[in-house]
């Protein structure tokens, strides 16, 4: 019989690559910057990465609480499991999911320098785990 429980969020990460969903990435995370640059109307990558959660949670990237971006976003989970043996009796699965949002045309307006973007996972039931950096916008010359 298997049985699964809620579990919360254990790390949340913000950056500006895109996954790299062939490999275990969430093993070696990096913190998220303190911020990030931009260009003003130019096209940027931005991304969420939650590892834990279940059932897989709800992510949103948020710039000063607004939902962004208005654009387009891609959202993905992916689930390993293992299992937890001792001397050689039958084990317990545990299972980590790994979820992701992200946009790759993300276009930071000069409204957006000194704003908080925001990474939420939320697994219902759970209090909801944020991440966040300031981003720094810099003017495009014409």
């Amino acid at each position: 019989m298997l049985f699964f429980s809620q579990a919360p969020v254990e790390v949340i990460r913000i950056s500006t690559h895109l996954p790299k969903l062939d490999s275990n990435e969430d093993s070696s995370l990096e913190p998220s910057p303190a911020s990030i640059r931009l260009v003003e109307g130019h096209p940027a990558t931005l991304r969420c990465t939650a590892v834990g959660g279940y059932p897989p949670p709800r992510l949103q990237l948020l710039v000063d609480d607004r939902v962004e971006p208005s654009l387009p976003t891609i959202t993905m989970s992916s689930a390993s499991a293992a299992v937890l043996r001792s001397g050689g009796g039958r084990g317990l699965r545990v299972v980590t999911v790994t979820s992701w949002r992200w946009t790759v045309n993300y276009r930071a307006r000069p409204t957006d320098d000194g704003a908080q973007l925001k990474c939420l996972a939320a697994v219902a039931g759970l209090n909801a785990v944020v991440d966040t950096v300031r981003l720094s916008v810099d003017c495009k010359f014409t």
